[in-house]
C-alpha cells in the first residue's frame, strides 16, 4: 500500500512540475528586417502567459563579412539555455534560418521572407553582378525616407513616420551592407531543419508570392509590410504556432 501511495505522489508531483514547464511562456526573439530595427515590433501585444517577446538590436557589423557571421554575432542575445521560437521579419527571416544552422530553436516563424535563397526574386540574385546598390550615398537615403511614396503601402500614418525614422537611421552604410549580403547569401533548408511557418501577404512587392514562396498562411491584399500593418492577425498567428510547438 505504501508503494501505491508513493508510486501516485510521484506521478502527481511528476505531472504537476510538466504543467508548470508548459505554463511558463515561450522567448519569442523578433528580428526585424532590411532598413529596419527593433522599433518595428514596438507595438505588439502578446499573451504574456504564453510568449515572452524580445525584440533582436542590430551589432556592429563593420568587420562581417555576411549574413552568416552576423547570424553569430546576434545569436548573442538568445538565451539557449530556455526553448525559444525565432520569428524574422524579411531579411531578419534570412538570418533566423542562419541562426538555425547552429541554434536549435523550437520552431522558425517567417513573415514576408523566404526559406532558401532559391526563393529570392531574380532581380536580387542580379544585383550579385550588376550591384548598382554600390551607387547609394547618405544624402539619398536621407531623401528616400522622407517621400512618404516609398512608404505608400503602408496603412498608418505614425507607422508610415516611424518607417521613415528606421530607413534614415538604417543609413547608407548599413543599408548597403545589408544589400550586399541578401544578394549573396545561399542557403538551404537542412534535413532536419526545425518547423517553419510561413506568413506572406498576395500583394508582397519586395518578394512576390509565386510559384518558389509557398506559405502556410496567405494575408489577402497584404503588401510587403503586413508585419505592421496587420499585427491584431499576426499577433494571433504567431501565438497558434508557439502553442503548437510548447
Amino acid at each position: 500500500m505504501r508503494l501505491v501511495l508513493k508510486t501516485l505522489v510521484s506521478t502527481l508531483i511528476f505531472s504537476a512540475m510538466m504543467n508548470m514547464a508548459n505554463a511558463q511562456p515561450i522567448n519569442l526573439y523578433l528580428v526585424p528586417g532590411m532598413a529596419n530595427d527593433h522599433r518595428l515590433f514596438g507595438e505588439y501585444q502578446f499573451d504574456t502567459t504564453l510568449v515572452r517577446p524580445i525584440p533582436i538590436k542590430w551589432v556592429d557589423w563593420k568587420n562581417v563579412k555576411g549574413f552568416g557571421e552576423y547570424a553569430k554575432l546576434l545569436s548573442a542575445q538568445i538565451d539557449t539555455t530556455a526553448p525559444f521560437v525565432l520569428l524574422g521579419f524579411s531579411m531578419g527571416g534570412i538570418l533566423s534560418m542562419e541562426m538555425s544552422r547552429f541554434l536549435k530553436p523550437k520552431a522558425i516563424i517567417l513573415v514576408s521572407s523566404v526559406k532558401s535563397s532559391k526563393n529570392l526574386p531574380f532581380r536580387v540574385k542580379f544585383a550579385r553582378y550588376l550591384p548598382l546598390y554600390r551607387l547609394m550615398s547618405e544624402g539619398m537615403v536621407r531623401k528616400a525616407s522622407k517621400r512618404k511614396w516609398f512608404f505608400k503601402t503602408i496603412k498608418s500614418e505614425q507607422h508610415v513616420k516611424l518607417y521613415q525614422s528606421m530607413v534614415a537611421d538604417t543609413g547608407a552604410k548599413f543599408f548597403k551592407w545589408q544589400l550586399c549580403a541578401t544578394a549573396h547569401w545561399k542557403f538551404d533548408l537542412a534535413p532536419k531543419a526545425p518547423p517553419i511557418y510561413h506568413i506572406h501577404g498576395d500583394k508582397d512587392q519586395v518578394i512576390p508570392l509565386k510559384k518558389s514562396v509557398h506559405p502556410d498562411y496567405v494575408v489577402k491584399d497584404g503588401p510587403h509590410e503586413i508585419i505592421i500593418n496587420d499585427m491584431k492577425l499576426l499577433t494571433g498567428l504567431v501565438e497558434g504556432y508557439v502553442r503548437g510547438v510548447k
